[in-house]
């Protein structure tokens, strides 16, 4: 965290509750059925979860879940703590990774309508003016890029588009740079004989799939699953009613992110949605429409591999054991948004939660303690979620302890800065997200996760600097 990322990172593609009911329609998504009901889950998704925005983590979750053949909503917190207004069924996110659950399908849709098979090859699909990398004897395959199992890396390399400014939006990519990374990326393991998660592999699928299709957009090429479904507000490029439904995302309370553009590369991480859409998302892969559509979700599900953690992939989703159950899900995250979705098809449950504000950690594990409560097992049974584990007692200091720590610093080139936020200290190295620090000592500070310590260095006339001790011992001086 002390190392400056501009140079190492990879390009990553990378109050009111309303608790409005969602009832069915005729097909398998769900619709708001308009009246304001309150289900007995309100209780513990408030004692969960209100607590990270009351502590200033999140402005506010919006919680999906589907069950007894409904989606069912509640809003938490604020849509933008600068404004007033509680997350409602209709309040858009960036959804991020969860994307690539729709990108899968729209392959298994591909491969139901007979454009092409799971053993299509990429470089069948590319221009013949590019050269698809390889490794031993087996070509990639579309299926090696949806379930992550094609050896391509995570993202492209950064300095492929060297113009990319980290802390801006990421830049989209066009087609020459997506092709132009095969000449830089060797790949990791012959495809199909491992596993490597790959936006970069998602990305050119869909991007594929758009071409094969002569599709004019990702959102056209989308609309295959999104318009049976009744899905309006899941797309990338919105309308300007839809952007202000959009949570603005954001790196820490009082700063925004710019709304994530990844261009040909779009199906890896693109997609914003509501609520209410993905209510209608987890209701097809619970109750499957009828048709090509209902065929295509079916494959999506069949497992293709196994990851290092136990769990498998299908075509986009994420297929993980759990309690004795195969557990479809997939997380998403960006540096202003965070989404996860849970889905027990026996059970016939599901539960989404969506924020517009990067913690992964929290929200998986929220997401399925959170779970455990809905299938019957109390959330305190299992790991006890907290915003805050304190390990070490917090100090309740004066507004000047925040105040005088505000300020640049720098150490080797590298650049930490310190705000205060509405009473809350957050820092920042280089281009990363903020991290809350907390008063543990006199001049010390720690962060929730990962394993560090901040502390004070003063000379005779006030803040000199601070010792950023993590995987090393580094000073960084203040700027003048």
């Amino acid at each position: 965290m002390g190392q400056r990322w501009i140079g190492l990172l990879l390009l990553a593609f990378v109050g009111c509750d309303g608790g409005h009911g969602m009832a069915p329609d005729s097909g398998p998504g769900a619709t708001d059925a308009g009246t304001p009901r309150v289900h007995e889950w309100h209780a513990p998704a408030r004692e969960m979860m209100q607590p990270f925005v009351d502590e200033g983590y999140v402005p506010g979750f919006s919680i999906v879940v589907w069950r007894d053949g409904e989606a069912q909503f509640l809003g938490l917190g604020r849509v933008d703590p600068a404004a007033e207004g509680t997350p409602t069924p209709d309040t858009i996110y960036e959804v991020a990774s969860i994307t690539k659950t729709f990108t899968g399908t729209l392959l298994a849709l591909a491969v139901q309508r007979g454009d092409v098979t799971l053993d299509t090859t990429l470089q069948s699909l590319v221009p013949s003016s590019w050269t698809v990398p390889t490794r031993g004897s087996e070509p990639i395959r579309l299926w090696h890029l949806a379930s992550h199992r094609s050896g391509l890396p995570t993202n492209i390399a950064a300095s492929v588009t060297p113009a990319v400014l980290f802390g801006a939006a990421f830049a989209p990519v066009d087609e020459t740079t997506a092709y132009t990374a095969f000449l830089l990326h060797l790949l990791e393991f012959e495809p199909g004989t491992s596993y490597l998660y790959s936006n970069y592999a998602v990305g050119l699928l869909g991007w594929e799939l758009q071409r094969l299709t002569g599709s004019e957009s990702f959102d056209a090429l989308l609309a295959g699953v999104t318009d049976p479904l009744g899905m309006g507000d899941t797309r990338v490029q919105l309308s300007s009613e839809q952007m202000q439904r959009l949570a603005p995302p954001r790196y820490a309370p009082d700063q925004r992110t710019p709304a994530e553009e990844m261009g040909v590369l779009a199906g890896f991480g693109g997609v914003r949605s509501s609520g209410r859409d993905l209510g209608r998302w987890m209701g097809a892969q619970i109750i499957e429409p009828e048709g090509e559509l209902g065929d295509a979700v079916r494959l999506s599900h069949e497992p293709r591999g196994t990851a290092p953690d136990g769990a498998s992939y299908g075509l986009g989703w994420r297929l993980l054991p759990y309690d004795g159950q195969s557990i479809v899900t997939h997380a998403g995250s960006l540096y202003g948004a965070t989404s996860i979705i849970y889905i027990d098809r026996e059970a016939r449950i599901g539960v989404a939660l969506l924020t517009n504000s990067r913690v992964p950690n929290e929200l998986k594990q929220l997401g399925l303690a959170f779970f455990d409560e809905l299938r019957g097992r109390s959330w305190r049974d299992g790991p006890f979620i907290r915003p805050w584990p304190e390990p070490h007692p917090r100090l309740d200091l004066p507004s000047t302890a925040y105040d005088e720590l505000v300020g640049r610093y720098a150490w080797d080139g590298n650049e930490l800065e310190l705000l205060v936020d509405d009473g809350r200290l957050y820092a920042q190295f280089g281009a990363s997200r903020f991290t809350r620090l907390h008063p543990v000592a006199e001049d010390e500070w720690r962060p929730r996760y990962p394993t560090a310590r901040m502390l004070v260095a003063r000379d005779g006339v006030g803040v000199a600097g601070v010792r950023w001790i993590q995987e090393g011992d580094h000073l960084y001086v203040r700027a003048p």
